[in-house]
């Protein structure tokens, strides 16, 4: 799998984080991995040719190609409900193009309480419990008991499984 990444382990040879390369580009390889393994479509900006980007794992396939116009990317990008989206920036770009299987069948809407998906909405915003409690005019400990209950009901232990199992299920 190492390769379907070299262009974009390649690039980090242009910056200043070049003697950091090694390490960063295994990590970046495991985390392009799991992405790609939970469904999730990945483009970065290509380092060497302006208003390109690099298409990885899935997204390379179902777009039939490794690389694609800045133009054409975000025409197909447009048409993605911004909760599909995890990340979205000029340089890196994950999102999916459905909802998961598992959460189509059972939302998450059906099960959280209402506080309880109030939290949610901020959790996966990335907002830490004390923003939370504020916006919300409850204890930060009573957001520690909310996030505990949310996780408990969706079958998670972290909130980074939280995010990326998640994040595309928000409701407005």
């Amino acid at each position: 799998m190492r390769a379907q990444y070299q262009q974009l382990i390649d690039s980090f040879n242009h910056s200043k984080l070049a003697k950091k390369r090694d390490a960063i580009a295994s990590k970046l390889e495991l985390l392009m991995d799991l992405l790609d393994t939970l469904g999730w479509l990945i483009a970065t900006e290509h380092p060497n040719q302006a208003n390109t980007y690099l298409l990885f794992g899935e997204s390379a396939n179902v777009l039939g190609k490794n690389q694609i116009d800045g133009g054409d990317l975000k025409r197909i990008l447009k048409s993605i409900p911004s909760a599909n989206f995890l990340h979205r920036s000029v340089e890196l770009k994950i999102w999916r193009d459905t909802l998961d299987q598992q959460q189509t069948e059972n939302p998450i809407d059906d099960r959280l309480s209402k506080r309880e998906m109030q939290v949610f909405n901020f959790l996966v915003q990335g907002d830490k419990a004390a923003e939370i409690a504020e916006a919300l005019g409850i204890s930060p400990r009573t957001v520690e008991k909310h996030t505990q209950r949310i996780y408990e009901k969706l079958g998670v232990k972290t909130r980074a499984q939280l995010l990326l199992g998640f994040s595309n299920s928000r409701s407005s």
